[in-house]
């Protein structure tokens, strides 16, 4: 009889830790999201990564928005998005970016926005179009976005000013100088390599005035042609890509107009077109491509097919456009 009494207690108590449980999971919120920088501090020179996680159940489906990661002091050089899996009956999904702490300084890591909806039902013959009169067929889009991270870059010098490993230096010694044809050597040495380095200077110079120089739209339909080789079956090789496209955009204004576009970002750029000599037309172009070129660069945005082709069409377009005419080639020949 006590062992009855005692079987029946048990599975009494594992369906109540059951029921306990599957209400304890039924209380979390449908999507979670957590943002966290690891390390929470660091000192210049060091590397962090910057994860958004999001914690959602299975009959949701959910999109990370990009955020605006050009953090000044804090530059982006890695991103990606982590693995889907799974984690207690819920699905995991998680985005990361890497920054370099460059200055020191407090810094506010950006929101990340996560639109989320529940998963449409397939409806049965003739449910789709009855739904559809009633207004039973749109989900709505909700949004729940996670806390900025504060984060902190510490200088590696001490606070109190003490540097151990600095040492005083050593006194000046008194060269016993011997040898009265030591100076004389130095300077017949000194004056061997003058004499080489000055050939060498006029040998490159008379190689520089006999070939001519290859105009800057050449060298960039060329770089062009051979970017219709790139694998861009992987977001990494296509975030490359728009990397190498920009630089031959760049390169190609800067060795058509002297402008140094190279080394500037694209608001420095955009704000010294009106300098230069281009048509309304081939202004804004070069404004599109840049500014949709660092969204993949520097935002994590993942085009589609027809927005690489896009971003292609406007850099060839804007060289061909911009190209020297015929009579302008021969005139610099």
């Amino acid at each position: 009889m006590s062992r009855t009494l005692f079987a029946v207690g048990l599975i009494a108590a594992l369906l109540g830790g059951c029921r306990y449980s599957d209400s304890a999971q039924m209380s979390r919120e449908p999507v979670e999201v957590i943002a966290a920088a690891d390390p929470s501090s660091a000192t210049t020179g060091d590397l962090v990564t910057f994860t958004i996680e999001v914690d959602h159940d299975p009959e949701y489906e959910v999109e990370i928005r990009s955020a605006e990661m050009d953090i000044p002091g804090l530059p982006l050089v890695d991103f990606g998005v982590g693995e889907p899996h799974r984690r207690g009956g819920r699905v995991v999904e998680s985005r990361w970016y890497r920054l370099r702490a460059d200055l020191v300084g407090s810094y506010e890591l950006p929101s990340h926005a996560v639109e989320y909806r529940r998963k449409p039902t397939e409806a049965g013959p003739g449910e789709a179009e009855i739904g559809a009169a009633e207004g039973l067929g749109a989900v709505d889009v909700e949004t729940v976005a996670t806390a900025s991270v504060a984060f902190e870059v510490e200088s590696v010098l001490p606070t109190d000013g003490q540097v151990e490993d600095i040492r005083d230096i050593k006194p000046l010694q008194t060269l016993d100088v011997e040898r009265p044809w030591l100076p004389w050597a130095l300077a017949a040495a000194i004056a061997v390599l003058i004499a080489v380095a000055w050939l060498v200077w006029r040998r490159r110079s008379r190689e520089q005035a006999v070939e001519p120089a290859v105009p800057a739209h050449v060298i960039a339909l060329a770089a062009l042609d051979r970017l219709k080789q790139a694998d861009l079956s992987r977001f990494s090789e296509i975030r490359k890509y728009y990397f190498r496209l920009s630089a031959v955009v760049r390169a190609y204004v800067e060795g058509r107009y002297a402008f140094n576009a190279t080394d500037l970002t694209t608001e420095e750029i955009v704000a010294g077109l009106h300098d230069l000599p281009l048509a309304s037309e081939e202004e804004g172009l070069l404004k599109h491509f840049l500014r949709d070129s660092d969204r993949v660069k520097f935002a994590a945005h993942v085009p589609d097919p027809r927005e690489i082709a896009e971003s292609f069409r406007q850099a060839l377009t804007f060289v061909e456009s911009t190209k020297p005419a015929e009579q302008e080639l021969q005139a610099e020949a």
